[in-house]
């Protein structure tokens, strides 16, 4: 008897459910008409007009005049290179023809390099400045790459004054200097 009472219990809940969600969906699908429809008005009165309870306004504010962002083109190069040269003209004359060129402009671009040693460790490490980058306790053998090229600590005398490194650059180019002495290429 128990298992067909639940059984009636649970039909019930589930036509009740049935009917919400229904009620939902035909509530839910309608248009909802407009704001002058004739409704019934509590009390069976008719003829009187919607009022919304709420309403939301959007407002679209740009902020384009006040930035001061600038968009830049990764593709253009930063430091440019410009060559111009006119081809040789020929001027007729009565004599043997002469042959002038017009001057020709060029623009290069130059980096320099700075390396100075700024102090001599006991453990027989320096410090130095390299293109206002500071590097610290750098022992013999190292090796700093950058677009200075490759500086190697190649000797550090800090037994006899006056102190020395001597350093090489790209493998070929040996220069030895003391404290705060400055190497540019």
């Amino acid at each position: 008897m128990m298992s067909s009472r639940y059984a009636r219990v649970i039909a019930g809940l589930l036509l009740s459910l049935l009917m919400f969600v229904g009620s939902v969906v035909i509530v839910g699908c309608s248009d909802g008409g407009d704001a002058t429809d004739t409704t019934a008005a509590p009390g069976g009165a008719t003829g009187g007009t919607l009022t919304p309870l709420a309403t939301t306004t959007t407002l679209s504010v740009s902020m384009d005049g006040l930035s001061s962002f600038k968009s830049k083109d990764p593709f253009v190069p930063q430091a440019q290179v410009t060559t111009t040269t006119a081809p040789p003209t020929t001027t007729p004359t009565t004599a043997a023809p002469t042959t002038t060129a017009p001057p020709t402009t060029s623009t290069t671009v130059v980096e320099t390099h700075e390396l100075q040693v700024t102090a001599f460790w006991p453990d027989e490490t320096i410090s130095i400045s390299l293109d206002d980058f500071n590097f610290s306790k750098l022992p013999e053998g190292v090796v700093l790459d950058g677009d200075w090229g490759a500086i190697e600590v190649t000797t550090i005398n800090n037994v006899v004054a006056p102190y020395t490194v001597t350093f090489t650059r790209n493998g070929s180019v040996v220069f030895t200097l003391e404290l705060n002495e400055t190497q540019t290429w």
